[in-house]
């Protein structure tokens, strides 16, 4: 009985040692690839807290957001952003993001991709301060391995 009782010992330690080791493929995370849908979503939001957070006093319309942009975009919004900067610094307006929805990413391929998610910002205006909802659907191209917004509908 002794016997039969310090083999089943024996095998539930090694069970549990082996339950909980690191080295199985699925506790490194590490190994694993992030999927096209993960890295779509994460340039939205970074987009998204990089266009919509900022403080008039030090802003300059163009705070970095560019690099999510494919080129003509890029151009595009950058035209407008002395004039944005200037508007801002003359309201005293400052932008805080709150919350990022999901990104639901509606449709992909191997080199175009599309998405949608809401968004809330803090919003401060000649000292008065509101919450605004956002919606935002983008169309996104992979140019040298890297997704970019090439189309924008909603708030930016």
């Amino acid at each position: 009985m002794k016997k039969y009782l310090v083999i089943l010992l024996t095998v539930l330690a090694i069970v549990t040692l082996a339950g909980c080791s690191s080295s199985t493929p699925e506790a490194d995370s590490s190994s694993k690839e992030t999927s096209p849908e993960a890295e779509v979503a994460q340039v939205v939001e970074e987009f998204i807290q990089v266009r919509h957070n900022y403080q008039y006093e030090t802003y300059t319309g163009a705070e970095g957001f560019a690099e999510y942009l494919e080129e003509s975009l890029g151009s595009s919004l950058a035209a407008s952003a002395e004039v944005f900067a200037n508007n801002s610094k003359e309201f005293k307006a400052s932008k805080k993001v709150i919350e990022v929805g999901e990104v639901e990413v509606t449709m992909i391929d191997e080199n175009k991709a599309s998405a949608s998610t809401n968004f809330s910002v803090e919003w401060t205006r000649d000292g008065v301060t509101e919450t605004v909802n956002h919606n935002l659907s983008v169309t996104l191209e992979k140019v040298e391995d890297k997704w970019l917004i090439s189309l924008l509908n909603g708030n930016i």
